[in-house]
């Protein structure tokens, strides 16, 4: 059974989604991305790639969480995290 406050993931505000995506000669690869909560608190995340051929690829990003401690995004525990990988796919 349900109560009637209960929200799902514990997201009970409005929020903002901006994004623009680029792409370039299907090697390069730009996503900018930042969702802003009500509160005022935003999570940007930044991702680049760059295919070396049709098999592999190299991809980097950079999430970042900015707001006070009792906001949507600023409890977490990582204010930036970096993400550095290498797909291979056959």
């Amino acid at each position: 059974a349900f109560s009637d406050d209960f929200v799902a993931l514990s997201m009970n505000r409005n929020y903002i989604l901006l994004g623009y995506k680029k792409e370039y000669r299907e090697n390069y690869l730009f996503n900018l991305s930042v969702l802003v909560a009500e509160d005022g608190s935003s999570s940007t995340r930044v991702e680049g790639a760059y295919a070396l051929s049709d098999y592999y690829e190299f991809r980097m990003s950079y999430l970042h969480n900015a707001g006070d401690r009792d906001s949507e995004f600023g409890n977490n525990p990582y204010s930036g995290l970096l993400e550095i990988g290498f797909n291979a796919s056959f």
